[in-house]
Order: C-alpha cells, then structure tokens, then sequence
C-alpha cells in the first residue's frame, strides 16, 4: 500500500514505508510518555490531597477532644 506522500508529485517528500513506521512509532511512544507522565502527576496531585486532607482532619479532632476534655465532657 502506497502512502499518500509517496503517490505525491515531489518524490524527494516520499518516506518509505519503514520511515513511515519508525515515525508513527515515535509519535506513539512520546504519547505515552507525555501520557504517563500526566497520570503520575495525577496520581501525586490526588495523593497529596488526601493527605492534605487527612492532617486536617486529623488537626479538626484533636482540637475537638482538647476542648471536650477542658470542659470536662470527655469521658
């Protein structure tokens, strides 16, 4: 199967079909690179999130058992 720059009228443009493949496999793996690289950053951004989260929480309960227990209602 001829590629549509090999049936052009400027041979010297024309790839053959193995340049047209390492091409097409370059483009796929620097997808993937740039691909990965996003769901990583994802992955850090929602872990970072969490734990952000988590120390709030955290914080948030400590406070609420300090004041209980100044108050004397703890336990």
């Amino acid at each position: 199967m001829k590629n549509a720059l090999a049936m052009s009228d400027a041979p010297e443009l024309a790839f053959s079909d193995s340049m047209e493949r390492e091409l097409i496999n370059n483009a796929i793996n620097e997808e993937r690179a740039l691909s990965l690289t996003g769901m990583v950053k994802a992955v850090a951004a929602s872990v970072s999130a969490a734990v952000v989260m988590m120390v709030e929480m955290i914080k948030e309960t400590e406070k609420a058992v300090d004041d209980a227990d100044s108050e004397g209602n703890i336990w």
